[in-house]
């Protein structure tokens, strides 16, 4: 697992041509060195930038600008490739 500390920057709505809403599109960036625990973070995590959107009414408003979290990322193993069976037709 890889584990990164951000701030979200930005939540804008996402609303349909009449004005409904239908998603929140949030972006983070990587915590700056502005305290020294951000500071070591930072230092093995310089850069990143993620952007996602939303579109569950029940998660909308849980992520607010000014907010850090941890972004947990976890590879997922490799599927087993599936057998496939042939038939005789002779």
């Amino acid at each position: 697992m890889i584990r990164a500390k951000a701030e979200v920057v930005g939540v804008e709505d996402q609303n349909t041509t009449v004005g409904e809403k239908y998603a929140e599109a949030i972006t983070l960036e990587a915590v700056t060195a502005d305290t020294p625990e951000n500071a070591e973070w930072a230092k093995y995590t310089p850069s990143l930038q993620l952007t996602m959107h939303i579109d569950n009414p029940n998660a909308w408003g849980k992520l607010v600008e000014g907010q850090e979290c941890y972004i947990d990322l976890t590879p997922i193993p490799a599927a087993e490739p599936e057998s496939v069976q042939c038939s005789d037709k002779t």
